[in-house]
């Protein structure tokens, strides 16, 4: 017969592509990917922690090896679709711009192919380029397709974005509005397929170093249509968000209009901290992210583009992990979150709503939160794992 705590405490873990489940009573174990459950639960029921306090976890492997340890399973970030959108317009020739562009992007996909992850999907659309068939003198789109559709970045995925921001060139004016207001229908309606995680969510990113030509059918309102768009489209109950990277000197308003970018950013949701829309001079004040040309060698200015991709690589991953309620009912009072960063060091992080981790619902939970400092610490290690550990008493801080 099942005691109360096996009844009450069934198995939850991240409910992600090959996380196997199972009953405490049929005494799983975990495999070498740490992919489904460790059972052995002794005592389920003591209602001791580590050390026989209840709120002490000091290490993990002391966690991993308790009695009270009745479940681990291995978890994964919620996923995220991210497409890449890329100004090809003429001005982009200049300063480096494009050889350095293209060398972060290739770089980027390089590195998501030997990641080999189900948690992301890339795709890309360059528009105003030499490729770009739309666009005319006074008009441009629509912009009815995504060029390299939204995928895991295997090797089919990862050659077909290089090759087509690697076989083109600048051309073009800047139809910021057209591109747009084309390409977000395009993201909302991505259905993830296999390998690729369900249930993510989609990520617009923007690459451009204009203000959007008044040549182009929006005229004048350019700039305000494209603002509308990235703020009706962060509202929405299937939001978008929108990263904003500008390029482009800060002393030359008529071709490069920083304020733009940021309000693009502050409307798609990913403006930054404590930010000013308004400020022209100081990169580190802006809510986008700015690549500043300045004369930059291309190996100089590729580090830059390649530090704001990762960045917003960084915060498009998600801190929210799934809880797989299949097993059964969970008791919210014996769930433990552990944290190995990729050099291995394990950390178990307690409850806490400002640097730790909480429940979606405490009383219902479907989710574990990361929050704060911890959230930033996984975010930006795109190596770390996450367990969830059931059984022993959580710990809080």
């Amino acid at each position: 017969m099942q005691s109360k705590a096996q009844k009450n405490g069934l198995v939850v873990a991240a409910l992600l592509t090959g996380a196997a489940t199972c009953t405490f009573g049929q005494g799983c174990r975990e495999t070498e990917d740490a992919s489904k459950f460790d059972g052995g639960a002794a005592n389920p029921d003591s209602g001791t922690g580590v050390g026989g306090d209840p709120r002490t976890l000091p290490s993990a492997s002391a966690l991993f090896g308790e009695s009270c340890a009745t479940a681990r399973g291995k978890a994964n970030r919620v996923p995220a679709y991210m497409l890449f959108v890329v100004d090809g317009s003429g001005s982009m020739i200049s300063d480096n711009k494009w050889v350095s562009a293209v060398s972060a992007l290739t770089a980027v996909f390089d590195e998501l192919k030997g990641l080999s992850s189900n948690s992301i999907a890339v795709g890309l659309t360059i528009f105003a380029d030499r490729q770009d068939y739309t666009i005319g003198e006074f008009s441009a789109g629509p912009y009815s397709q995504i060029d390299v559709q939204l995928g895991f970045v295997g090797v089919s995925q990862h050659a077909s974005l290089r090759q087509r921001v690697e076989t083109t060139e600048p051309y073009a004016g800047t139809p910021t509005y057209e591109v747009l207001n084309g390409q977000y229908p395009l993201l909302a309606q991505y259905v993830p397929k296999g390998p690729i995680d369900a249930d993510g969510k989609k990520v617009l990113v923007l690459l451009s170093d204009g203000v959007p030509d008044p040549d182009m059918p929006a005229g004048a309102d350019e700039q305000a249509f494209s603002i509308k768009l990235a703020e009706d489209w962060a509202k929405k109950s299937d939001s978008i968000l929108t990263f904003s990277v500008g390029i482009g000197s800060l002393n030359a308003p008529d071709v490069y209009d920083p304020k733009f970018m940021a309000k693009l950013a502050q409307a798609g949701g990913t403006a930054r901290a404590g930010c000013d829309p308004n400020e022209t001079n100081d990169a580190k004040k802006m809510c986008h992210f700015q690549i500043t040309p300045g004369g930059k060698t291309k190996t100089a200015l590729t580090s830059d583009f390649l530090a704001a991709i990762n960045d917003i690589r960084a915060q498009a991953a998600s801190c929210e992990f799934k809880l797989d309620r299949t097993g059964g009912t969970l008791d919210p009072s014996k769930v433990n979150v552990v944290y190995s960063s990729s050099d291995g060091t394990q950390s178990v992080l307690p409850q806490s709503g400002s640097d730790g981790w909480s429940f979606d619902n405490p009383t219902d939970p479907k989710k574990v939160i990361l929050t704060g400092p911890a959230c930033e610490r996984v975010k930006h290690d795109p190596n770390a794992k996450v367990d969830i550990v059931i059984g022993c008493f959580t710990l809080v801080r």
